[in-house]
C-alpha cells in the first residue's frame, strides 16, 4: 500500500499530511490507519498536549522537543513531492545501505570520546527541472555558533548546495553569516517560511 510505504519513508505524519499527500479525505485516511494499526504496522502517539497526534512507522521515534520540526519536515516533503520534486527523507539518508561517498552526509570529525560525528540533511530534493539536487534544512530555533559552522563548513567540502527554510529573520541572518565565515556563501540559500 502507497501510504505506509510512504509513511515508512517519512517516519511519522499527521493524517492531515497523509491526506494531502494522497489527496483523499479524512475520514478515508482515518479508516486506512485504523486497519493498518489494528495489524501492527503503524504506530499512533501524541507527543504534545491538546495538539494532533500522528501516525507512525515500525521503528520511528519522535521525542517531544523535535515535534514540531518533525512534522515541519513531513509538511515539507509533502510540498515538495506535489510541486513534482523527487524527495530523499533523512530516514532514507540514513539507510545502512546508502553509498555514503554521495555527500550528503557531513562529516563532523569526531566528539571527546573519539567517535566519528555527523549530520544529516531534513531531506534532499531533486529539481525536476534541472536533476540538480539540494540539500534542505528547516530551522525553526537557532543551532549554536559553533555547530552551525561546522554543518555548513562540512557541505562546503562537500560542494553541497543547502536551502535553509528559517522561521524567522533572526535565524536566517545567523546561517547566512555563518555561512559567510566558513566560506559556503555560495553554496547557501536562506529562505523564510510564511507557515
Amino acid at each position: 500500500m502507497a501510504m505506509l510505504r510512504w509513511l515508512d519513508r517519512v517516519g511519522v505524519a499527521g493524517a492531515e499530511d497523509l491526506a494531502q499527500r494522497f489527496d483523499i479525505s479524512l475520514p478515508v485516511v482515518w479508516r486506512r490507519m485504523r486497519v493498518l494499526r489494528g495489524a501492527g504496522l503503524v504506530g499512533y502517539c501524541r507527543a504534545l498536549h491538546g495538539r494532533p497526534g500522528a501516525f507512525t512507522a515500525p521503528g520511528a521515534r519522535v521525542a517531544t522537543a523535535t515535534w514540531t520540526h518533525t512534522l515541519g519536515v513531513v509538511r515539507l516533503v509533502v510540498a515538495y513531492e506535489l510541486a513534482g520534486w523527487r524527495v530523499v527523507t533523512e530516514r532514507e539518508l540514513r539507510a545502512p545501505e546508502l553509498d555514503r561517498s554521495v555527500g550528503w552526509v557531513v562529516d563532523l570529525g569526531t566528539d571527546r570520546a573519539g567517535r566519528r560525528r555527523v549530520h544529516f540533511p531534513d531531506l534532499v530534493v531533486v529539481d525536476p527541472g534541472t536533476d540538480e539536487a539540494v540539500a534542505v534544512e528547516l530551522e525553526l530555533s537557532g543551532k549554536g555558533r559553533r555547530r552551525l559552522e561546522g554543518i555548513l563548513a562540512g557541505y562546503a567540502r562537500g560542494g553541497v548546495r543547502v536551502r535553509y527554510l528559517v522561521s524567522h529573520g533572526q535565524i536566517g541572518q545567523a546561517v547566512s553569516e555563518a555561512a559567510g565565515r566558513v566560506g559556503a556563501g555560495r553554496l547557501v540559500d536562506v529562505e523564510e517560511l510564511s507557515w
